[in-house]
């Protein structure tokens, strides 16, 4: 077993710029290793929607559950797949009064959350392995080089609407991806 993840957790060296473009390899069992360096460099550079992979919008009323999953590709390079994918999630109600689900969306690299936004009554915050806090409502999951993706920081104040599609917006513009596919949904005007 140990043997196992000891193969899954493979490291490739890579230089801060290289490991950006890098294409993993052909085997499934091997990942690299994700730096909170590269994740903000990442972050900086510019970035599209290239495709839709997933969306279940028009079934919304058949699915357990609303989801969406975009490729995500950089402005200079579409071309180059980045191993980048953009998911927003929106459970349905299982009864028609009370408290609605809310809406969560992710940023993967590598198949590794590098970022994410959810929302809870309560959440630790957890530094450098140990709990140091807590928040209340919405919170963002960012990469460090200690925690991975356990470390939360609370934005309550940049959301302003918490709707699914004005959450992907903000997502977007808050992890610079450019929108290009525009699919706005009825009564949505920006």
């Amino acid at each position: 077993m140990n043997q196992h993840k000891a193969r899954i957790r493979t490291v490739f060296v890579r230089t801060v710029e290289e490991s950006i473009n890098h294409q993993i390899p052909s085997d499934p069992v091997a990942q690299r290793r994700i730096t909170e360096a590269e994740v903000k460099l990442l972050l900086k550079k510019g970035k599209l929607i290239f495709r839709e992979v997933y969306n279940n919008y028009a079934q919304a009323n058949e699915a357990s559950e609303i989801k969406v999953v975009y490729d995500i590709r950089g402005k200079d390079n579409p071309t180059l797949n980045l191993h980048l994918q953009f998911s927003a999630r929106l459970e349905r109600p299982t009864v028609s009064v009370g408290p609605r689900p809310t809406p969560g969306v992710a940023l993967r690299w590598h198949n590794c959350r590098v970022r994410g936004i959810s929302w809870r009554l309560q959440h630790d915050v957890i530094q450098n392995g140990a709990v140091t806090g807590r928040v209340k409502g919405w919170y963002e999951h960012q990469w460090t080089d200690t925690d991975e993706d356990r470390f939360i920081v609370d934005i309550n104040r940049n959301i302003r609407r918490a709707d699914f599609w004005a959450l992907i917006r903000f997502c977007l513009k808050r992890w610079n991806i450019e929108d290009s596919t525009k699919q706005y949904r009825f009564g949505e005007l920006s």
